[in-house]
């Protein structure tokens, strides 16, 4: 196959961390950077594609440093099968550390940001669709609630200007959240889900 040149997007480290350039896998190109125990953002892409789709979860999983873990994300997989034939995904977090253990997270949560990443620069590349997918982590935890909720309003004020793709209302939450994407898995919702965005897309 081709090498796939990627867009602007995935060239070069922004941050100051380890730049991972664009890896073939199951069809697709998966870049990503990281710094230390954070990954700061991943970078999902097939050729020449027309889109961009921000997808907003809680904190990275598997996939961090030099990508051992990219074949145990299957969270990144359930993204992919997401998307509209003409979309690439950039996937971004509430908080940086990777860990596939939430738990990890929170036990660590003095750690939970890099300081070098700032979001200003991912949003300078033109974003056509955002999918908020972070799920309640963290909210019922006394130690973390502020934190999450704040970290919240900020991301979401940062999209303020960015299409936000309505999912079923069954991948809300009780208290009003967006479920995390294992939910669109398991709840076998990742056609809709991929409808929803390309129809976002479309207009």
């Amino acid at each position: 196959m081709p090498k796939i040149t990627p867009p602007k997007l995935g060239t070069r480290a922004m941050f100051g961390g380890t730049l991972y350039p664009a890896r073939e896998y199951e069809g697709w190109q998966i870049a990503w950077e990281s710094h230390g125990a954070h990954r700061l953002w991943c970078h999902q892409f097939r050729a020449e594609p027309k889109h961009l789709v921000c997808v907003v979860m809680f904190n990275p999983g598997s996939l961090s440093g030099d990508g051992a873990g990219l074949a145990k994300d299957d969270t990144l997989r359930i993204i992919r099968s997401a998307m509209p034939d003409t979309a690439a995904a950039l996937v971004l977090n509430l908080f940086t550390l990777a860990t596939p253990k939430p738990t990890v997270l929170f036990d660590q949560w003095s750690k939970r940001d890099c300081s070098a990443f700032k979001l200003a620069p991912l949003l300078a590349n033109r974003i056509d669709a955002v999918v908020f997918a972070y799920g309640d982590g963290g909210q019922d935890r006394n130690e973390c609630r502020e934190t999450v909720r704040t970290r919240i309003v900020e991301i979401r004020a940062a999209f303020r200007s960015t299409p936000v793709a309505e999912l079923p209302e069954v991948l809300t939450s009780k208290i009003g959240n967006p479920k995390h994407p294992k939910h669109w898995k398991i709840k076998e919702l990742i056609p809709p889900v991929n409808a929803a965005i390309a129809r976002l897309l479309a207009k």
